[in-house]
């Protein structure tokens, strides 16, 4: 649409035009810009058009942070900033360049709307930000040092047994055999969740009553519950059990779990840029077991 001043002289109109040189415009990830035109003559303010203001900062020649409703003439720079993305527009004189120095959003194309308001018309500017490539999980760093220890539930099941006989009945009891350990990584931040990811899981070692990392790597997503049964335990073994003749008896297993919390540091790339999100993983792992005969 073409909005125009209407201007008399010597009973004369003249129509000048305000539409900037381009209604649309797209930045396509880190270090990509685009210039546009814009009419100065009679602009009055140039603002986001969103009520979302919380993540917008407006600057002016001086580098000194002024209000988003400031007027044109003092507007030098205006910053966008969220935890996916960085854009900045700067204004010099009929010139607004739009810079992206930071995408993180591999998901959503952004719209970053300005008004370019003339008092008697404005104009909508359209500034799209596209999808980055896709974020790949690259490598863990495990803050072990900061790991926290804690006794978990026990997990128990009971059989009842009758032995009628004059002997002794054997029976065999698998302590470990419903006995899963749980994982989870949970990220401090939105963006990295549901991410795909490949780790080495910490695991409880009895022999030395701590905690290692698995020697092979699972794949999984962060803030998804991973439930896997520990190699580093024999999930078939059996106890062997001997009921009293002429006993009714039950026969009770007990596995003591122990949970551990691990700060962790992930770092993602998308081939330009990488990034790093913090968190902490969750595990409850079988440690030891109990049978009692009542």
């Amino acid at each position: 649409m073409l909005a125009a001043a209407l201007c008399a002289c010597d009973n004369e109109v003249f129509v000048e035009p305000t539409a900037p040189s381009a209604s649309e415009i797209s930045l396509d990830g880190p270090g990509s810009e685009a210039t546009v035109k814009i009419v100065t003559r009679g602009l009055k303010y140039i603002n986001p058009d969103t009520y979302e203001s919380f993540y917008q900062t407006a600057y002016d020649s001086e580098g000194r942070e002024i209000s988003l409703d400031s007027p044109a003439s003092e507007l030098a720079r205006l910053n966008f900033t969220t935890e996916d993305y960085v854009v900045d527009m700067y204004r010099h004189g009929d010139e607004l360049t739009f810079r992206c120095s930071e995408n993180f959003d591999d998901m959503h194309q952004v719209q970053l709307p300005l008004r370019l308001d003339y008092g008697y018309q404005s104009e909508l500017l359209k500034v799209f930000l596209l999808p980055a490539k896709k974020w790949q999980f690259v490598d863990i760093v495990y803050h072990m040092e900061n790991m926290e220890r804690s006794v978990g539930h026990v997990k128990a099941y009971a059989v009842h047994v009758e032995n009628a006989s004059d002997q002794e009945l054997p029976a065999e009891i698998s302590p470990y055999l419903n006995a899963e350990a749980v994982a989870m990584y949970a990220p401090s931040e939105q963006w990295a969740l549901d991410r795909n990811i490949s780790v080495q899981i910490p695991e409880y070692v009895a022999a030395t009553d701590s905690w290692q990392l698995r020697e092979w790597f699972t794949d999984m997503a962060t803030n998804e519950q991973y439930k896997y049964f520990p190699t580093n335990l024999d999930r078939w073994m059996h106890v062997d059990v001997n009921v009293p003749p002429h006993t009714t008896c039950t026969i009770k297993s007990t596995v003591r779990m122990e949970n551990v919390v691990v700060p962790y540091t992930m770092r993602f790339s998308n081939g330009d840029s990488e990034r790093y999100s913090e968190g902490k993983c969750y595990v409850r792992h079988p440690v030891d077991y109990e049978i009692t005969i009542e």
